[in-house]
């Protein structure tokens, strides 16, 4: 069930963030360590190198610790960038949990996205005018599905997924679709899970999308990808064979976003973060620097 393998999946978040915490703590203490050997005693001299020292302290941890982890996201980026490899797609990172390629396969535009979870999402273009999905989920899932889009899984469903449920704007059209063999078997390969990962299909308007989250990253390899994408490639030729759907929908402006250019958004975060903290340390030390030690 998707709800166990949530529940799974926050569970070794939350022993990953414990551990995290754990760390902090360390080095918090050794931090504080310094800065009290530092200034033991009280004979610090106001405006000597040690109270620089002192006073520049938790910006060298914090420098330390950034880089630490950017060296950690570099190491794990390059790991990831060998499953493209075949594609000659460069990845390109966004923040410190967001990577994306983006480049042609077979003649149609590709975009792929790795963020938290780890959770990988594959768009490949396809002409579809209309919008469904098909996922697994027990009941809370489901009821939140029909609150999000006001739809009720299809019946009879098109085919038998082993407890998926299959939603679609324009039904007709998604069961004209499913009722081609290749559709069919693209949608089975693609929703096979393991006992941790959980998958879903979604059409939208512009392009075909596979996700698959609580991905461990030993599944992220070439073979992988090429079954993964030929799946898709499968997808969207049924779909340029039945045509797009008389709904006519376009994408929105959040679709094309997630698609394409949600690393700005990241990135822009990133930035407004690292110039507050920036400005933080050095407002401290300014402080520190001309008004410790003076009367």
């Amino acid at each position: 069930m998707y709800e166990r393998k949530v529940a799974r999946a926050y569970r070794r978040g939350g022993l990953i963030s414990c551990g995290a915490a754990i760390v902090g703590a360390i080095v918090g203490i050794a931090m504080l360590a310094t800065i009290l050997f530092l200034i033991r005693g009280g004979d610090i001299e106001p405006r000597s190198p040690r109270m620089a020292l002192a006073l520049a302290t938790p910006a060298i941890f914090t420098v330390g610790i950034l880089a630490l982890a950017a060296f950690t996201v570099a190491w794990r980026g390059r790991r990831v960038d060998r499953a493209f490899e075949p594609w000659n797609l460069d990845g390109s990172q966004w923040g410190a949990g967001l990577r994306s390629w983006h480049g042609e396969i077979d003649g149609r535009q590709f975009d792929a996205w790795l963020h938290r979870g780890p959770t990988l999402e594959l768009f490949l273009d396809a002409a579809a005018a209309t919008r469904g999905v098909v996922h697994r989920g027990g009941p809370w899932i489901q009821a939140l599905t029909r609150s999000l889009s006001s739809r009720e899984p299809l019946r009879p469903a098109p085919l038998d997924l082993d407890g998926a449920s299959i939603y679609a704007e324009d039904p007709e059209w998604m069961r004209k679709l499913l009722s081609r063999p290749e559709a069919e078997s693209a949608i089975r390969e693609l929703m096979t899970e393991t006992s941790r990962t959980a998958t879903a299909v979604f059409i939208g308007p512009d392009a075909v999308k596979y996700m698959r989250r609580f991905l461990p990253l030993s599944e992220m390899n070439p073979e992988n990808l090429r079954q993964w994408t030929r799946q898709l490639a499968e997808l969207a030729a049924a779909i340029d064979t039945i045509g797009p759907s008389a709904d006519g929908t376009q994408p929105t402006r959040m679709e094309i976003w997630a698609r394409k250019s949600r690393g700005n958004y990241a990135n822009r975060m990133l930035l407004i973060l690292g110039a507050v903290m920036v400005a933080s340390m050095l407002a401290l030390f300014l402080f520190g620097w001309w008004n410790i030690g003076t009367p």
